[in-house]
């Protein structure tokens, strides 16, 4: 009723009964608790379903997850809450940022190696990302920290064994000492120093 008037021949019984009708109808619509998008139907106008009978999938887009899987010796270096950058690969322009929201205790073996599954949440969602596509993740592990690295050909060593570079500035070469660390990849070399 939209506050009109209850009819003159409207009894008790019969109010009843039309809520009983209008509640059993209702039963039988299908309602989610969130908007979303129908991905899949699996049944078809004049079928009977039974309870507990999964008719069509929703998605809930507001909220979107990557999971990726990560072995056993790179999971002791994440943790939740962790900050991440994550690339669509068809959208290389997308710029998207999350964090760790979960990973799974318990991983699984393949080949010998543990893997563990690491979901990824999206801060933001976006209408053009396709669900199940491709991502690269980047996971920030600790503070970042501004280094300096250079060519490993570069150092040079003194008669005492400590390490330096030629640094030139203003069109003058100068010695700085510097200790080497790390090795990249490239063959370079991360150096703390003066």
């Amino acid at each position: 009723m939209q506050g009109e008037d209850v009819p003159a021949d409207a009894t008790g019984s019969s109010l009843l009964k039309f809520i009983d009708s209008r509640m059993s109808v209702d039963a039988l619509n299908l309602r989610a608790a969130f908007d979303g998008t129908i991905s899949a139907v699996y049944d078809e106008i004049g079928m009977v379903v039974a309870n507990n009978e999964t008719s069509l999938k929703l998605i809930d887009r507001s909220k979107l997850y990557v999971t990726i899987s990560l072995t056993e010796e790179d999971i002791v270096k994440i943790a939740a809450g962790d900050r991440a950058s994550v690339v669509v690969d068809i959208l290389p322009d997308l710029a998207l940022s999350g964090h760790v929201y979960a990973i799974e205790p318990t991983g699984t073996v393949s080949n010998g190696v543990v893997y563990y599954e690491v979901q990824i949440e999206l801060d933001q969602a976006d209408d053009r990302i396709p669900l199940s596509a491709t991502t690269t993740v980047t996971i920030q592990i600790g503070e970042p920290v501004v280094s300096l690295a250079v060519p490993a050909t570069a150092i040079q060593n003194d008669s005492d064994g400590n390490e330096y570079i030629q640094v030139i500035s203003g069109g003058t070469s100068k010695t700085v000492q510097v200790v080497s660390g790390t090795i990249l990849d490239d063959d370079r070399v991360i150096i703390s120093g003066e």
